[in-house]
């Protein structure tokens, strides 16, 4: 299916206050605990949250921020697809300009191919890290087939093989994303999309195990 005008009704004008309205409460609720937005949903979660100021920490930040945004092909004021939104995190978490994404399908997953997706995230400076120690901050990359999809990692889950942590003592991994043609989303990462998992990213892979050419 193509997608030609990105106008969905609705969303064209709730997007960029919803994601303001979900930012508003977190930062209530945080301040009222006396803590930083990330802190508290780490706490609440039971996870252990990025470094304060951080890379990984900024990135998760405009994630967060970016919830309820419009979706639009490539982007623009106030909107995102999946690759503009994992772009500005990760241009706002290092503070420089980054590569932009070549696509020119606008189907669902907005098709990308896996090695120029890995070759782009390499560009950005992001370290690839095994599966199982994927953190919140980091990138999530997924296999659709003709290519492949992206999503920032919001909280860490212990429910299916690729995590590292014990099954059971947490809930479903969350990740933010793009739900084509309708927002930026915060959704649990489920087995449909586990099962599709293919790598993950990091800004902060330094105190952590890499990526190595064995399965993960």
């Amino acid at each position: 299916m193509s997608f030609h005008s990105v106008q969905t009704p609705g969303l064209r004008h709730i997007g960029e206050p919803l994601g303001a309205v979900v930012v508003g409460l977190d930062r209530a609720v945080a301040a009222k605990a006396g803590k930083t937005v990330i802190q508290n949903l780490a706490d609440k979660g039971g996870w252990e949250a990025p470094e304060h100021g951080s890379e990984r920490y900024l990135m998760l930040e405009a994630a967060l921020a970016s919830r309820g945004m419009s979706w639009r092909f490539r982007g623009g004021e106030g909107t995102h697809d999946n690759w503009s939104l994992v772009r500005d995190c990760a241009r706002i978490a290092a503070q420089r300009d980054m590569m932009e994404v070549e696509r020119d399908t606008a189907d669902w997953s907005v098709a990308v191919p896996e090695d120029r997706a890995r070759m782009v995230f390499t560009q950005w400076g992001l370290t690839e890290v095994r599966l199982r120690h994927a953190s919140p901050g980091d990138v999530l990359l997924f296999s659709m087939g003709e290519g492949v999809h992206p999503a920032i990692m919001s909280a860490p889950g212990g429910d299916y093989s690729w995590s590292m942590l014990p099954r059971k003592t947490l809930p479903e991994a969350k990740m933010i994303h793009g739900y084509y043609a309708r927002a930026i989303i915060e959704s649990w990462v489920g087995k449909w999309w586990s099962d599709r998992l293919i790598g993950a990213f990091s800004f902060d892979a330094s105190d952590r195990m890499r990526a190595l050419k064995v399965a993960a």
